[in-house]
């Protein structure tokens, strides 16, 4: 029987949870803060209930700067601090998905998307479908005949392929990469090539492929788009190198370690009793 692999990226879950959910009351008795723990675990589940995978993990951002602050020390400058309370509520997450035997990671140095895309490749095979769940869009780089992305579409579940990828991206998924390179990304701080844009960054790869080409073909553009091109392509190739994911990051657990079953320990209990979470207890079990 094929395996189903589930690949949390849990850094955006965390984040999602957190600014993008109501603001409910939800406390404890100690008046700890679990709106974000209760979102998170809410979206996780139903994630899982989705996919009914046999594997799963969850991969979060290191702390420390990455090696990607290495090739651009301004990468992700300007994100505004995240607040106490949501490390507080990430603690209490961390140690339910403990209590719940559910695997987690994060690595030094490394991204979540880095630590998705080292399990991806390493057992992306024809017995194994391979789901990665996330809305961030450089891990569409990873779509391949048995790599997919799930992500959520005016709260329905939409799952990227190598079937429907060209028709939701207008490009290919080999192609990410080099968009974003030209495209840039705001939220990353990467500039890519100023002045392409979106709409230009897919034209000129359905036209022409890749970066590569696009620099040796520059003739085939206008005199402006050419300046463009020109003054933005130190940049352009910075943003290929910072975009790429790594797909060699430490990950030490095997296959089997994967292996998905939830299991509501006594442990768990206890911390769903003492957040005052009896709705997401009553999902678990």
């Amino acid at each position: 029987m094929n395996k189903k692999i589930l690949l949390v990226d849990a850094n955006l879950l965390l984040f999602k949870s957190y600014f993008g959910s109501f603001r409910t009351e939800l406390k404890s008795d100690d008046k700890i803060q679990t709106f974000a723990i209760h979102t998170f675990f809410s979206s996780l589940l139903a994630a899982i209930n989705y996919v009914e995978p046999t594997h799963l993990y969850l991969a979060f951002d290191s702390p420390e700067k990455t090696k990607r602050h290495e090739l651009n020390p301004d990468y992700k400058a300007g994100r505004a601090q995240a607040p106490d309370d949501l490390w507080e509520q990430f603690q209490w997450i961390k140690k339910l998905l403990d209590a719940l035997k559910i695997v987690h990671q994060n690595i030094a140095q490394y991204e979540a998307d880095d630590l998705i895309a080292t399990l991806a490749n390493r057992y992306s095979n024809e017995n194994n479908q391979i789901i990665v769940y996330s809305d961030d869009r450089d891990l569409l780089q990873l779509v391949s005949p048995h790599i997919s992305v799930l992500t959520k579409k005016n709260k329905e579940f939409l799952l990227k392929t190598v079937d429907n990828f060209k028709d939701l991206e207008g490009i290919e998924p080999c192609q990410m990469i080099d968009f974003k390179a030209i495209a840039g990304d705001p939220s990353d701080n990467l500039k890519g090539v100023p002045g392409i844009g979106i709409i230009g960054a897919k034209k000129m790869l359905n036209s022409h492929q890749n970066l590569d080409n696009i620099y040796n073909s520059l003739n085939d553009f206008s005199a402006k788009i050419q300046q463009k091109l020109l003054e933005g392509k130190e940049n352009a190739y910075l943003c290929r190198k910072m975009v790429k994911l790594n797909s060699n990051a430490p990950i030490e657990y095997n296959f089997n370690d994967l292996a998905f079953n939830l299991t509501y320990t006594l442990e768990a209990e206890e911390i769903l009793n003492y957040l005052n979470l009896y709705w997401l207890k009553e999902r678990i079990i």
